[in-house]
């Protein structure tokens, strides 16, 4: 008799991991290592693939590794558009700053 009906991996169907899960972690993670954006860009993308998948398929596994993948795809993103954001207002202020400056000893 099987223990827990409500669980479909103890039914004895076959389940398999959802490879955009695994794409989508693996592309979260190396964007970290060397990728940046090229990385999670399609990991973003992998994963929300790799979800609804999982959704509307109860034999695939994976959402786990496409949340994780979700996770740090986006993490990324958002600390790569702080720093962007960073650059830009440090250069706005302290070298569009020092500009006028320098325009003005030359003029003397």
């Amino acid at each position: 008799m099987d223990p827990n009906p409500a669980n479909p991996s103890s039914s004895g169907a076959a389940r398999s991991t959802e490879g955009t899960a695994l794409a989508s972690l693996i592309l979260g993670i190396a964007g970290y290592v060397g990728l940046g954006t090229l990385g999670w860009i399609p990991g973003i993308i992998c994963g929300h693939v790799a979800l609804g998948r999982i959704r509307s398929d109860p034999t695939l596994t994976g959402e786990g590794m496409a949340r994780g993948g979700l996770a740090a795809s986006y993490i990324g993103m958002i600390l790569t558009a702080l720093l962007v954001i960073g650059i830009v207002i440090f250069f706005a202020f302290f070298v569009g700053a020092a500009v006028p400056q320098a325009s003005e000893v030359i003029a003397r």
